[in-house]
């Protein structure tokens, strides 16, 4: 959690996670922001549409940045969801 009031592309941040994530590395961040607008925003930081979908509860979207370097956005498939969970992971084989 934040100690200092902090936004990414405008949105506030509430929680931050750096670190692995499976076979990934690097970090992602909840925003106060439902689906439409956190889309809205972080796909127009990116200068590209992202190719998202739905299923288990769940909307996600994400942008090939690079070989093995992807930009995500996901958040609740419920339509009560504030919140949004944003990143970039560069994904690594062992």
């Amino acid at each position: 959690t934040p100690k200092a009031p902090t936004t990414v592309f405008g949105l506030q941040v509430t929680q931050v996670f750096p670190g692995t994530v499976g076979m990934a590395v690097g970090f992602s961040m909840v925003v106060n922001a439902d689906f439409a607008k956190a889309r809205k925003i972080f796909g127009k930081q990116l200068g590209h549409s992202m190719k998202c979908e739905s299923g288990d509860g769940m909307k996600t979207c994400e942008f090939q940045i690079e070989d093995k370097r992807t930009a995500i956005l996901m958040a609740e498939d419920n339509g009560n969801a504030k919140t949004s969970l944003i990143g970039c992971y560069y994904f690594y084989e062992k």
